[in-house]
């Protein structure tokens, strides 16, 4: 009961603090906070007041990833790409929540994607030859593009 009602009023002075602000400015002070409930808090109220931020689906997707709750995290990384489908970042963050949930071929498939958006960043292909080794492809795992070797 003591945890609920110090919830209830952590919710409470985190929603008085936040009122004027801007969504943008909640996820920026949802970075710089430390505990998990309250940064889950500033980034829920984010997207209520601002739906269409994908920053916010972002770093609450990161938020959830940490806490083990790969099905959400998905959920919102898939809205964060619904919102800016060019952002190669997007798929690969979605890839490793879809790495950590064991399912190795959605993220082979994000990560082919995030390759496809920026073909000259190394750590894309570095990911997607491990989650090939998972999946058991070696021989695609152990491909080189030409254009990195």
């Amino acid at each position: 009961m003591l945890y609920r009602i110090e919830c209830i009023c952590i919710f409470l002075l985190l929603t008085l603090t936040c009122w004027g602000q801007t969504s943008k400015q909640l996820v920026a002070q949802a970075k710089k906070t430390p505990k998990v409930q309250q940064r889950l808090t500033l980034l829920n109220q984010a997207i209520l007041l601002d739906p269409n931020n994908a920053d916010a689906y972002h770093n609450r997707a990161d938020v959830e990833l940490g806490t083990g709750q790969y099905d959400r995290a998905v959920a919102d990384y898939t809205r964060a790409i619904e919102l800016r489908p060019k952002d190669p970042f997007r798929y690969y963050a979605r890839a490793l929540a879809y790495l950590d949930s064991k399912k190795t071929l959605p993220a082979i498939a994000d990560l082919t994607k995030a390759i496809s958006l920026k073909p000259t960043y190394s750590n894309f292909y570095l990911m997607r030859a491990r989650a090939y080794l998972k999946a058991e492809k070696y021989e695609a795992a152990y491909s080189i593009p030409s254009t990195l070797a």
